[in-house]
């Protein structure tokens, strides 16, 4: 096993972890109890955490880690860009070299007439964008009724206010709109390409889940219960 140095005990780690940082989409009791794997260093597609163990990356980070790790080409770039000048925005009519140049090499690349940027630094705040802008277009072109979005069931758009709001994922409602919920939410996913199998079974899940007497048409919390013996027949399933 390799010997990872530099850093504290790994259960010191999780320690203040748990007690500082708050992880997404994660029950943060769960969590403590187990302690999170905490990652030291990563090389090509091969993460190291703080036991020394090494694991294949095969999620790339969070589907964004598209070229690996330790590329040195990027340390480089990034060394340049950040003694040259390492942030300044380009609100009040002001730009800058990097954001000129990645915007021409997108509309480049992009299909059609899509040659046009703006930067975000999520999928969330980048969809929460999208609402605006499109608000905005209707509202300028005299429709400002036009505010209706539609979008696919079980859709994911991000986890933010307007995000969230897209989609057709219940977790993601309730959390909007029901945050006392959250701890006993559950989803079943139903992914667009399932065979007809599948989605039978998804049905029948759902179905378990909402004959349990505990379900009280989604207002369980209220109930101080939760679906327990309709989400274990589901997770069965």
């Amino acid at each position: 096993m390799n010997v990872i140095t530099n850093h504290m005990p790994t259960k010191e780690l999780q320690a203040l972890d748990a007690a500082h940082h708050i992880h997404p989409f994660t029950d943060a009791k769960e969590l403590e109890a187990a302690g999170a794997r905490i990652i030291t260093r990563a090389d090509g597609v091969t993460l190291t955490d703080s036991e020394g163990n090494q694991i294949l990356d095969a999620m790339s980070g969070l589907w964004c880690v598209n070229i690996g790790y330790g590329r040195q080409e990027l340390v480089d770039a990034a060394t340049r860009q950040m003694q040259e000048l390492p942030f300044y925005n380009t609100f009040f009519m002001t730009s800058h070299v990097p954001a000129i140049a990645l915007g021409a090499k997108l509309a480049e690349v992009a299909p059609g007439t899509l040659n046009h940027v703006f930067y975000a630094g999520s999928g969330s705040e980048a969809n929460d964008t999208n609402i605006r802008m499109v608000r905005h277009y209707w509202a300028s072109k005299g429709k400002p009724e036009k505010t209706v979005l539609i979008a696919r069931k079980n859709g994911y758009h991000g986890s933010t206010l307007g995000g969230g709001s897209l989609g057709g994922m219940q977790v993601m409602q309730w959390s909007i709109d029901y945050p006392e919920r959250i701890g006993n939410a559950f989803v079943i996913a139903a992914a667009p390409k399932l065979s007809t199998q599948n989605i039978a079974f998804n049905e029948v899940a759902r179905q378990a889940i909402r004959s349990d007497q505990d379900f009280h048409d989604g207002h369980y919390n209220d109930h101080a219960v939760g679906p327990n013996r309709g989400l274990m027949l589901a997770r069965m399933l």
